[in-house]
């Protein structure tokens, strides 16, 4: 999709705060922003050029995006990312399809260690419905469930009703780990829309481990991030040493409704640049292997 986009793409959108975004103006006094995002694009090219494709749509790309990012926190303001979307589809089915292909693409960028792990959305949703704040204590709420700001997120809670609620919200980003979490989290509400989250989320994680038994997978109901955004599934891969996420995604099916076009969805993004940067920092073991094969030695003495 192009680099450069007119700004109402995004400016209009509750998804992406205009002050993070890179703005210009073009030789007719049109302002445009340099592209902060590739699933907006591409969610109007479905409802547009390709809204008479057969369903579902398997879409791929690799470009840059643009996004100013607050100063001291060590991001890059211009990535290269790939990614994935699959557009007209939903349910398990096409969950696990793009949780696989996100394991696959893990495993083609040669690291040998690397964890993928899955939330709900609904989860969160489901409580943070119930509490009685204004929408901007939410958002605060959730900033610091998101960033596992345990003191900041009980001071923000005290005196919130009702209060199994906010209690529930103070644990949630505590629901971390293996499969123990669903036990400890079906015990902070009996709502149906949260226990029918974390139902899903208990499916997917069992079908996981059924089909990739080696991998690790772990389970992060704090994992809230833009939460008017997603509507299902949130997943996130870690390369081993690397402290931000190199792959994140999830269920967004409510997105093309923006374009006209009502179409369930999923998709993730690789951050390019954070797995050049690890595999830099560990060529050097690479490059020792290869030494030792150029020299005869049997696999298992290399791995040794």
């Amino acid at each position: 999709t192009p680099a450069m986009e007119f700004y109402d793409l995004f400016g209009q959108s509750r998804y992406f705060p205009q002050e993070s975004m890179y703005k210009l103006v073009d030789g007719r006094g049109r302002l445009l922003v340099l592209r902060p995002d590739s699933t907006i694009p591409i969610a109007r090219l479905c409802a547009t050029r390709l809204q008479n494709e057969k369903d579902p749509l398997r879409l791929c790309y690799s470009q840059t995006a643009f996004r100013s990012e607050p100063t001291m926190r060590g991001r890059l303001d211009e990535v290269s990312q790939c990614g994935a979307e699959l557009i007209g589809a939903k349910g398990q089915k096409a969950d696990l399809e793009m949780l696989f292909t996100a394991q696959r693409c893990l495993a083609a960028c040669g690291a040998g260690d690397f964890t993928l792990e899955i939330g709900h959305i609904g989860v969160f949703r489901a409580l943070i419905n119930e509490l009685s704040a204004p929408e901007s204590r939410k958002e605060e709420i959730r900033q610091l469930i998101e960033s596992k700001s345990y003191a900041a997120l009980g001071e923000l809670l005290e005196g919130l009703s009702p209060v199994d609620t906010a209690q529930a919200l103070q644990k949630l980003p505590r629901l971390f780990g293996g499969g123990e979490v669903f036990a400890r989290a079906a015990k902070l509400s009996s709502q149906p829309e949260f226990q029918a989250a974390l139902q899903e989320t208990q499916n997917l994680y069992r079908q996981l481990r059924q089909a990739q038994p080696d991998l690790t997978v772990l389970v992060d109901f704090g994992l809230v991030n833009q939460a008017e955004y997603y509507t299902g599934v949130l997943f996130r891969g870690y390369l081993s040493g690397v402290g931000q996420p190199v792959l994140s995604g999830g269920r967004y099916d409510h997105l093309l409704d923006d374009f006209g076009l009502q179409k369930p969805a999923i998709g993730f993004a690789l951050q390019i640049d954070a797995i050049a940067d690890y595999l830099q920092k560990t060529a050097h073991a690479g490059d020792m292997i290869l030494y030792k094969a150029s020299r005869g030695m049997a696999l298992e003495d290399i791995m040794q």
